[in-house]
Parts: C-alpha cells; structure tokens; sequence
C-alpha cells in the first residue's frame, strides 16, 4: 500500500471518527509526545534489540502527520519534496564534503544560504515549481 493511500485511509477513518477530531495545535503537541516516546523505545530497542516498539512509535508519528496535513490541507508529497530540494540548496556537497568538520560545515552552509538564497527566494522558487 503506497503512502498517498495510507494518508487518504487515516483521513477518511478520522472524519468517521469524530471522537479523534483534534485542532493542528493539539496534534502537533500529541506528535512533541509520541517523539518522545520514540526515543525511549529507541534506547530500549538498542539494550534488547527488539524494534517492534520503535516501528509502533514510527507508525503512530506517521498516522498524526497524516492527520495534521489532512487537516491543514498540505500534500505530504509536496512537502516533503520542498524539504529534500531546500536542504540540498542549504546544505550543498561541496560545503559537507570539503574537509571541513560536521559542525564548520554546517554553520558555513547555513550561513552562506541565508546570504545567498534565503528562504524567501526559496520559497517563491519552489512555488514557481509546483505552478509548471
């Protein structure tokens, strides 16, 4: 079963079940919760080496973003597509791989993204590539 599937399926069963209606707040609160507990069940997964937990937690996490996009009306697809192209302007593989260390590297692509690019020209950038 694809994502966009399980996406339309967690929708569809949420509008049926009006108990789980929730504002985004809410849900991005219930997400800040079940990523905590993500992280304890990964520490314990790596004592036991049992993940069965960690893909719950993953599972959970998945089901409340599906949710909040729904509701939000944002296509996961698109934003996360967004994401990937942003990080790869951001954090470009001539500034990670050059030599320099992880944390140089970073506070060095950072900055020249925001002097160079920035998330505003980002942005209309990438609006421009969903118009096409």
């Amino acid at each position: 079963m694809s994502i966009e599937s399980m996406n339309k399926q967690v929708v569809e069963g949420n509008e049926r079940r009006k108990h789980f209606d929730r504002t985004p707040e809410e849900l991005a609160k219930q997400i800040v919760e079940e990523a905590k507990e993500l992280l304890l069940e990964i520490g314990e997964a790596l004592i036991t080496g049992n993940a069965y937990s960690v893909a719950g937690e993953i599972g959970d996490l998945y089901i409340l973003l599906a949710q909040l996009t729904g509701d939000l009306g944002i296509e996961p697809e698109n934003a996360m597509q967004m994401k990937i192209l942003r990080n790869q302007y951001k954090y470009p593989d001539y500034t990670m791989n050059n030599g320099y260390g992880r944390s140089e590297a970073h506070a060095m692509s950072k900055k020249f993204y925001k002097e160079i690019i920035g998330e505003q020209a980002f942005s209309h950038a990438y609006l421009d590539i969903l118009s096409e």
